[in-house]
């Protein structure tokens, strides 16, 4: 035998007691894993957004209660000056520096 018949398993033979397998085809193929995949999404996008935005009924807050004309006005001045930008609630780490009512100096008056 030459070096290359060593190397290379005889194809048709199975051994003894053994059934040569018939040859299969792929299932996944690229059009049934993106209906796959599709389908996981939009069943996770039901579940973590729909579902919750649909059941999710929780009862009024006993503190709630309608603002007054003054409140209104307040409201929409403060929104108005642009002081939402500085007093929002959240520090900026580009905003830690700038005094907090500098922009509300105009307002005050």
């Amino acid at each position: 035998m030459s070096e290359q018949d060593e190397r290379t398993p005889p194809t048709s033979q199975v051994p003894r007691g053994w059934v040569r397998h018939p040859r299969e085809r792929m299932l996944i193929t690229p059009l049934v894993a993106g209906i796959g995949g599709l389908l996981a999404f939009f069943t996770v996008v039901a579940i973590v957004v729909w579902l919750p935005i649909h059941t999710f009924d929780p009862p009024p807050s006993s503190d709630w209660a309608p603002l007054s004309s003054e409140a209104h006005s307040g409201r929409n001045l403060f929104a108005s000056n642009g002081c939402y930008v500085c007093h929002s609630g959240y520090s900026r780490p580009q905003d830690v520096r700038v005094a907090p009512l500098a922009c509300c100096e105009g307002a005050r008056q």
